[in-house]
């Protein structure tokens, strides 16, 4: 998305929101700079069922030098509806979009132990573990059809001990 105007240019989506529900937003792209201070960014303006605002809109700057990625996450405002998605380019700039996610992702508390041998102090920073639930799928059956199964081993034989008897001999006394 390229504006080589001199007013900003916006492309907007609207979608159904999740009240009072954890949201993440996720950009994948680049974006470059204009001559303005104004990056280009993603807009999340919460709307209520009139269409009336229903709380700030949550935004996402995209840095020109920055990484590929850039995600930020939040609640969403009580009353919202729907979400109005915004990517939004400064005049001047150029934003190239592989990606815009907007997720309402469920959480699990998962307790995670960590046992040492030594003693130590240990630090865990912005640990984020991520699933997504896909419904397994059997493979399919080969046109060759399945293979043979291989004929168990014949156990071996175990040798047979013979019961041993131990007769005590008596001594003669004199």
């Amino acid at each position: 998305m390229k504006n080589a105007g001199a007013a900003t240019a916006e492309l907007v989506q609207t979608v159904p929101a999740e009240s009072e529900r954890p949201f993440t937003i996720e950009f994948q792209g680049k974006a470059s700079a204009g001559p303005s201070a104004e990056l280009p960014r993603i807009e999340l303006r919460w709307l209520k069922a009139d269409g009336s605002a229903a709380g700030d809109p949550a935004i996402l700057k995209i840095q020109p030098d920055g990484l590929d990625s850039a995600i930020a996450n939040g609640t969403v405002p009580k009353d919202s509806t729907k979400v109005e998605i915004h990517v939004v380019a400064p005049p001047k700039t150029t934003t190239e979009v592989k990606r815009v996610s907007l997720q309402h992702p469920r959480t699990t508390t998962v307790p995670v132990k960590f046992i040492s041998e030594a003693p130590g102090d240990l630090n865990v920073s912005e640990v984020r573990i991520a699933f997504e639930k896909v419904v397994p799928k059997a493979p399919p059956i080969p046109a060759r059809g399945l293979c043979t199964a291989t004929p168990p081993r014949p156990r071996a034989r175990r040798k047979r001990l013979m019961p041993v008897t131990v007769a005590s001999a008596k001594k003669k006394q004199p």
